[in-house]
């Protein structure tokens, strides 16, 4: 070995450049390398530790304690912290030495082990000695820092899509009670006391109390009176009305008139001058005998289509004798109106998953680190991500969203996670996608191993799903997008796996904000700052614009109303099925158990899909998607390879592979570093890989 075996330098990162301090101990800033003449108290002490973060399954590394800098090092930390501050752009680099040999020569060289910020909040300054603390300078400063930052992504942008949102065809009813009503005088045509008991209907499309009043049925006469039970809306709507009420009518001053029919009407007027009479329902027309002072029962159904923008009026007259006829009501007659509503189309702006996670990523990063979008991004480009206000189409509606509640989505449908590349990209893909196995690191022969339970894994009861947001709204209970729960049983382990994502996929939240604010700019809702996600087609219309996916509508059943709703993809037992490879690791050697469903928010009886997927039918966890570790950890102490940084680097999912009593052994890293200067042995733990066999284990007496 020649000089030092390892050498310390401070960088400024954003240039690349070396701090170093002239032959007066004056700050001098260079690209000629500068390496500190005095190595920092502690040296010989350093760690670089590599753990598992489990939410997002990558590694983050940790630079174990402070270092104390003396001359030269405390000069140019004195210079950089008195004179720029705690955010000082200055960076730790630490190489070591190589020995370089081939046939012809040798030689040493020094290569780049470790690159730490240097913290200067942590700052201390004694006399003539400087303290800080190194912290890891990539990804997981920036992860820690800014995971639950929410940021504001603008949806009027180049990147943003089109989708024509059509919506979906809402259920309503509203119930009324008829009878006789209040008037001073009971004889002649007349509209009916209707009153409204219940409704489910939305402001576009309103039930509201009805009148008894004495008029003609002329439209003319009939529109300023304003009187009606339902009016449509923008659009035509079909009605079904149910009636069913008893009427006694009688004769005053006159005498009975051969051949009189009384008419129950649905009268629909589109305007003052316009209208469209339906005879629903009629008695007489034959011997008055048989009509007047008789109780008569009026009940049936009838359907027809009420044009936009129209009201519907109950009416009750008779062809002949009208002005003289008495018309009285039992007092428990009852008309119900049933319809669809679907409201007019609308354009709402959307961005790419790919292009949410870049900017997530550049906004938490400070433009440090870009993405790789290859898997699942890619793969799940039709998934695409709005706002309450994006749904309500305002131009300036933006996304406010972290990269926490990104993930958390993504981790929900997909189980997903998230590592650097060695391209020095951020990556999300499938956890069980991030694992490396085609570059197995070997540790070689330990001499001791411990064996525990990962209990961390372990649990007995399962929430997934999306937030419930439609609360005791239209329709409301038919939402199938919400937090669905399953048990295991009682299981010795009694804990509960939460993977209920924030972002909204419920397809009736997102209508009942299009309808009930989309036309009210300064009106707020609690669902304004929302995220939605929506499934669309993969190919746009030729205008550009997108269609929701329904491709797998026809197939549903267990809804009042399958052909327009969306997001059915998007469902909560999908959830569980597309995260079945975590679940069977945790459950293994349990594998014959079922997961029971167990209560959901709304509507759990839909089943879609070819196969048909049932979102409240038992799982049995060997059916899942195959595992990709075991729930049982591996300690031992081994000499870390000073090459670990470099392959871990490579892929921080790497598996390890060691040899114990003759058999091989395979895991995951959870937490395994270095001691550069001592190569003192360090303590590995490792989460075993299903290609354990671990009944090797069974013989083992230590």
């Amino acid at each position: 070995m020649i000089g030092n075996e390892y050498i310390y330098g401070f960088k400024k990162k954003s240039t690349g450049q070396f701090y170093g301090v002239d032959a007066n101990y004056q700050l001098v800033i260079s690209s000629n390398p500068y390496f500190l003449k005095f190595n920092p108290d502690g040296w010989k002490d350093i760690s670089v530790q590599n753990k598992r973060n489990r939410k997002y399954f990558g590694l983050d590394r940790s630079f174990t304690i402070p270092l104390g800098f003396v001359e030269d090092g405390a000069a140019i930390l004195k210079n950089v912290y008195y004179k720029q501050g705690v955010e000082a752009d200055i960076v730790l680099v630490i190489c070591e030495q190589r020995l370089f040999i081939d046939p012809t020569e040798y030689g040493f060289w020094y290569k780049q082990l470790y690159t730490g910020e240097v913290d200067l909040t942590t700052w201390l300054h004694n006399g003539p000695r400087v303290n800080v603390t190194i912290l890891e300078e990539g990804i997981t400063k920036y992860i820690k820092a800014n995971e639950n930052t929410t940021y504001e992504l603008p949806l009027n942008v180049p990147e943003a899509i089109e989708i024509k949102n059509d919506g979906i065809a809402l259920i309503q009813k509203a119930q009324y009670y008829i009878s006789n009503g209040a008037v001073a005088d009971d004889r002649g045509g007349h509209t009916l006391s209707c009153a409204l008991v219940t409704a489910e209907s939305i402001n576009a499309v309103s039930a509201v109390t009805q009148n008894r009043i004495e008029t003609s049925n002329n439209v003319a006469v009939l529109w300023p009176l304003d009187e009606k039970i339902i009016t449509t809306g923008a659009q035509p709507e079909e009605m079904t009305f149910t009636w069913d009420f008893e009427m006694t009518p009688s004769l005053v001053g006159v005498g009975a008139i051969f051949a009189t029919t009384i008419f129950f009407q649905l009268r629909v007027l589109s305007n003052s001058t316009t209208d469209t009479n339906h005879n629903v329902d009629s008695r007489g027309g034959g011997d008055p005998l048989l009509l007047y002072n008789i109780k008569h029962h009026f009940q049936g159904t009838t359907t027809f289509t009420v044009p936009a923008n129209s009201r519907v009026v109950p009416f009750m007259i008779a062809n002949q004798n009208d002005d003289f006829t008495l018309y009285s009501y039992e007092e428990d007659g009852s008309l119900i109106a049933d319809y669809k509503y679907r409201y007019q189309q609308t354009i709402t702006r959307a961005l790419r998953p790919g292009y949410v996670f870049s900017k997530l990523i550049e906004l938490a990063t400070e433009g440090q680190f870009t993405i790789d979008a290859a898997g699942l991004l890619t793969n799940e480009q039709t998934k695409v991500f709005s706002s309450g206000d994006g749904v309500r189409g305002f131009e300036e509606a933006v996304i406010k969203i972290s990269i926490s509640d990104f993930h958390g989505f993504w981790d929900t449908y997909k189980d997903a996670g998230i590592i650097l590349t060695p391209a020095g990209k951020v990556k999300m893909d499938r956890k069980i996608d991030l694992i490396d196995k085609t570059s197995v690191i070997d540790l070689g022969e330990i001499a001791e191993l411990k064996v525990s339970s990962a209990k961390e894994f372990l649990f007995n009861n399962l929430k997934i799903g999306y937030p419930d947001k439609q609360q005791e709204d239209l329709n409301g209970r038919e939402s199938f997008n919400n937090t669905f729960e399953w048990s295991a049983g009682a299981l010795r382990e009694s804990k509960e796996l939460n993977k209920v994502s924030k972002v909204i996929t419920d397809c009736y939240s997102a209508e009942i904000t299009r309808l009930r604010f989309g036309q009210r700019a300064t009106t707020d809702s609690k669902q304004d700052s929302g995220i939605y996600c929506f499934h669309i087609e993969a190919t746009p219309q030729v205008d550009g614009t997108y269609l929701f996916d329904r491709s797998i509508n026809a197939t549903a059943l267990g809804l009042i109303e399958k052909d327009s709703v969306y997001n059915i993809e998007l469902s909560p037992k999908r959830c569980l099925i597309n995260n079945g490879s975590y679940i069977k690791s945790c459950f293994d050697l349990m594998e014959s158990k079922y997961l029971t469903f167990q209560t959901s928010s709304k509507n759990n009886k839909l089943q879609a899909g070819n196969p048909l997927i049932a979102e409240r039918e038992n799982v049995l966890i060997s059916t899942l998607d195959a595992k990709y570790f075991k729930p049982i950890w591996f300690e031992f102490e081994t000499q870390g390879d000073l090459d670990l940084l470099d392959h871990l680097n490579i892929n921080p999912l790497s598996v390890f592979k060691f040899t114990f009593k003759g058999a091989e052994y395979f895991g995951l890293p959870e937490s395994v570093g270095i001691e550069p200067s001592s190569r003192k042995k360090q303590v590995y733990k490792l989460l075993c890989m299903p290609e354990t066999d671990i009944k090797n284990l069974i013989d083992y007496y230590g």
